[in-house]
């Protein structure tokens, strides 16, 4: 299989309809609650490996290039569906400022990503058994916190691999299976999760067998790799397309060696 660099597949996937024949898909999550999600699906029957991919407080038409690294993600052959957290629970707009009781909880966004992790097995194109899961910001801290209960779900199987960027990972509590690969993507700037705490993160797990890469880019912010700059909470979010570009071959690796096997 060739392998293409992620920098150089985000510049074929902007030459794409980005958003064009993408189909939406519906999938329960409990309490009769029902979310969609935008589901991108290689040419061909599969089994393909998967990514399901969270949002943060934004929303899913936030800054985070959610719907381009999933057709970059499409184009390596994986499936990738990008889940909407807030339509089914009627949120609208950004949640990032607080305040919005409708807004999904931590605990809500794990509950959404093992949810999504059953639709997807359920689908005859999908192999089950290579499912990762990325997530930015909220969403990239729900993805740690699946991680604690990943080794104790058999229906669907468990997660492969795990991928966060910018997260809060002050993530507390016990895995004792160490049953999946993670990958952090961070700034020495982001002042909403010091990177201290994701070295933290890793030294713990990495000590309970768990393989953990932690990778911090000097100067960069929360929202390092969105389009443009951004303001949250008196916060300058600066964009770094360097940092974004290396982030996304160094997240297309770490997929291609937990999920394409």
């Amino acid at each position: 299989m060739v392998r293409i660099g992620f920098g150089v597949l985000f510049l074929l996937g902007a030459l794409e309809p980005a958003y064009a024949q993408v189909p939406t898909v519906d999938f329960s999550v409990k309490d009769s609650l029902k979310l969609s999600a935008k589901l991108y699906k290689p040419e061909g029957v599969g089994p393909f490996p998967a990514v399901i991919l969270l949002h943060d407080c934004d929303g899913p038409s936030g800054n985070a290039p959610i719907d381009k690294v999933a057709i970059l993600l499409r184009a390596s052959g994986y499936i990738g569906i990008a889940v909407d957290s807030f339509g089914g629970r009627g949120v609208s707009g950004s949640a990032c400022e607080g305040g919005n009781l409708k807004a999904p909880t931590s605990t809500d966004l794990v509950e959404d990503a093992f949810a999504a992790n059953r639709y997807l097995a359920s689908l005859a194109f999908v192999d089950k058994t290579r499912i990762g899961l990325l997530g930015w910001g909220d969403g990239g801290r729900a993805a740690l916190l699946t991680l604690k209960r990943n080794a104790n779900e058999t229906n669907p199987p468990p997660f492969s691999a795990f991928a966060a960027y910018y997260p809060d990972c002050r993530v507390f509590g016990e895995t004792r299976t160490a049953n999946a690969s993670v990958l952090i993507l961070t700034g020495d700037r982001n002042e909403f999760s010091i990177p201290f705490d994701c070295q933290e993160f890793r030294k713990h797990h990495s000590a309970l067998g768990f393989d953990v890469s932690v990778v911090v880019y000097p100067g960069a912010t929360y929202g390092f790799d969105f389009e443009r700059n951004a303001q949250r909470k008196s916060h300058s979010l600066q964009a770094d397309p360097a940092a974004a570009s290396d982030s996304r071959d160094k997240l297309l690796a770490f997929f291609n060696r937990t999920l394409m096997k």
